[in-house]
């Protein structure tokens, strides 16, 4: 995290999922996407911990919401919150890297 604190209580399929992501080949992931993973497998790694956290439970992981806030120990609120904003900071990293979306 940015502010030096460790995420503690988050299990390690969380925590490792971002380095995992372009090696997962299985019903869930599954999409078509003009998008290389590379540059948004860079983002995510980039991103603090309880945002890389959110990021691989809700879109790698595909956990509910309250699970992650319970896995968080925060708010459904929180986690919305960060999910916006990790969603609105991919769309602005890749738009960087020459994507169109």
């Amino acid at each position: 995290r940015n502010d030096g604190r460790r995420i503690k209580s988050a299990s390690p399929e969380y925590l490792v999922g971002a380095y995992l992501m372009h090696k997962r080949y299985d019903a869930l992931n599954m999409t078509e996407v003009d998008v290389p993973l590379d540059p948004i497998s860079a983002y995510v790694r980039a991103l603090p911990d309880r945002q890389m956290v959110i990021f691989v439970g809700r879109f790698y992981m595909a956990d509910p919401l309250a699970k992650i806030a319970k896995e968080l120990g925060c708010s459904m609120a929180t986690v919305k919150r960060e999910v916006a904003a990790i969603k609105e900071g991919l769309k602005k990293h890749l738009e960087s890297e020459g994507y169109d979306l």
